[in-house]
């Protein structure tokens, strides 16, 4: 396994994120994560010395929508393996909770807004390529997301039969792109130019929960699958809980409290008229896929009532389970709720989804949050609602682009709560984003089916 650099020698590679998923192990010898004792979880063990490639300045790679890994088991009696490229944070790789089981969908009333992050496709089914030794594999880590440093992590986690490179472009080493059997990328681009200068390509593995950064239409024209962490849940529950602290601090006012106590400022006689509570109000989930009902858990234990838009309902029984959970359309949901949270993914059918006609379908006392993709919203349209008090507010994670320019209105308008697009991205999730994505792709160049094709010939069951 190698970490490429740009116009130098490669670098072997160590460090490691992680993911839980329900998909074959790789081969080759295994190692105890500690803290799943009991739980028969191993991770691929890395052949050859630890890596010392480059590092690169920012946080830790993100799975992408990168939506999410959470782990925290107790530590083993046995050596720990640790985690590279956390040193000083005392992480090592326990094991993730797999997903929740979800029964079949029962068909319902055709919605514009998609149910969950993973849309079916319906095209021959194939097995698993039998790629003969070595199986070329492109790491491609966007520097935003840790770059070569958390490429190097994921690397390690790859059977010892696989040559993997590390890049932080697509294009950055052209003989390892015209030679890899598999690209794997955490929020990189991957355009149709890459996919062509990519003659034995096999498959396309995103780190993430969304894929709208590799060029699927392309990948469907040459018959390469495009995959996504979907199934694993890697990143459901800290999304979840990112929602959730966006959400809480627009009913209790915590960014202008604390900012006008830092002045010396007793805001409390100003903004005792604008607090509020949870318990009781309507959230609107837009989106019941795995991480839509994560939230919709959690609203049921605020005391919440559940409505949610999707292309399909679920059976009742998980409505049932969900407090009651409601399927309605779109725009009727954006009409009783008084929040709404964004958990599709963007397509161009979803890009815009709530645009200005929808904005103005809300309560002026609603608030939007937005943890999925930031272009599905008209970002414009949100700062003129904001602005005319049209709104409550908003809870942004996301947004179009990344990271947003300081010409974005959003970034000035009344009462909004920011992050970063830190939903999905705790040590934890990292650590359950990077084993479910290499133990999708191990398991595919070691013939078994992929799962969560998002485009691309279906493997066979």
């Amino acid at each position: 396994m190698t970490a490429a650099e740009p116009g130098g020698p490669a670098a072997t590679a160590a460090e490691a994120e992680g993911a839980a998923s329900p998909v074959a192990e790789a081969e080759g010898p295994t190692v105890a994560i500690p803290g799943t004792e009991g739980l028969g979880m191993t991770a691929p063990e890395a052949e050859g010395p630890a890596a010392t490639g480059p590092e690169t300045e920012g946080p830790a790679a993100t799975g992408p929508e990168t939506q999410g890994p959470a782990m925290t088991g107790p530590e083993a009696e046995e050596p720990a393996v640790a985690v590279p490229g956390t040193e000083g944070l005392g992480m090592t790789a326990p094991e993730a909770e797999g997903p929740a089981a979800t029964g079949p969908e029962t068909q319902g009333p055709a919605m514009a807004a998609p149910e969950s992050e993973e849309p079916a496709v319906a095209v021959p089914e194939v097995q698993g390529p039998a790629v003969t030794a070595p199986k070329n594999v492109l790491a491609v880590i966007a520097p935003h997301v840790g770059g070569r440093t958390a490429g190097a992590g994921l690397a390690a986690l790859f059977p010892g039969d696989a040559e993997v490179t590390v890049v932080e472009r697509a294009d950055e080493n052209p003989g390892a792109l015209r030679a890899a059997h598999v690209v794997i990328t955490a929020l990189a681009p991957v355009t149709a130019e890459h996919l062509a200068a990519a003659p034995e390509l096999r498959l396309v593995q995103c780190a993430s929960h969304g894929f709208d950064y590799v060029d699927v239409e392309a990948a469907r024209d040459l018959a390469v699958p495009v995959c996504t962490i979907g199934s694993s849940g890697a990143e459901a529950q800290n999304v979840a809980e990112q929602t959730f602290a966006l959400m809480l601090a627009l009913a209790k006012q915590l960014v202008p409290a604390h900012n006008a106590l830092v002045e010396a400022d007793w805001a409390l006689p100003r903004l005792q008229r604008s607090l509020t509570e949870l318990s009781g109000k309507t959230l609107g989930i837009v989106g019941l896929g795995q991480i839509g009902r994560e939230v919709a858990r959690r609203a049921v234990a605020f005391d919440m009532h559940v409505v949610y838009a999707g292309r399909r309902r679920v059976p009742q029984e998980t409505e049932a389970r969900l407090g009651g959970a409601r399927h309605v359309p779109l725009d009727e949901l954006l009409r009783v709720s008084d929040y709404v949270s964004l958990h599709a993914p963007l397509t161009d059918d979803t890009r815009h989804l709530l645009d200005a006609p929808r904005l103005a379908l809300l309560k002026p006392t609603a608030f939007v949050v937005n943890t999925a993709r930031g272009a599905l919203i008209d970002q414009d349209a949100l700062a003129d609602a904001l602005e005319k008090g049209a709104l409550a507010g908003a809870g942004l994670d996301v947004f179009d682009p990344e990271p947003p320019t300081p010409a974005l209105r959003l970034l000035r308008a009344p009462n909004v709560v920011l992050s970063p697009h830190v939903g999905g991205v705790t040590r934890e999730t990292l650590v359950r984003i990077a084993l479910a994505a290499v133990q999708n792709v191990a398991g595919y160049l070691a013939g078994d089916p992929p799962r969560d094709i998002v485009s691309g010939p279906t493997p066979a069951h």
